[in-house]
């Protein structure tokens, strides 16, 4: 398991310290809500990895390509949920871009998927 201070996570953002309790509480949520896979897939999200590496690793229990997408998108919704439950629009739009390389690519796959 990949253990990632949450104050280290916070400054790769724009915001920083206000947002560590923050996603403090966002880890603790997805834990209890989606559980360790997910958690591991959040801390190579904000530490700037990339959580494809994560696929047939035994380290995160082999999880396939597939698996990986659905906790990502899990996470997502979680992500965007807990978000608005803050009322703060900073914080927000530092989800949005935390997921923002995610959406693209999913946008490219339906528009080649949509041409074929």
């Amino acid at each position: 398991m990949t253990a990632v201070d949450p104050a280290v996570m916070a400054g790769q953002f724009a915001g920083r310290a206000p947002y560590s309790d923050l996603i403090d509480q966002f880890r603790q949520l997805v834990g209890q809500r989606l559980g360790k896979l997910a958690l591991e897939i959040l801390d190579q999200k904000l530490s700037g990895e990339d959580a494809n590496k994560m696929v047939g690793k035994a380290e995160f229990g082999t999880p396939s390509a597939f698996y990986i997408r659905r906790e990502k998108s899990a996470l997502k919704r979680l992500a965007y949920e807990f978000a608005q439950q803050t009322g703060d629009p900073a914080f927000l739009r530092l989800v949005n871009r935390a997921f923002a390389a995610q959406s693209a690519t999913v946008a490219k796959r339906q528009q080649a998927t949509a041409a074929r």
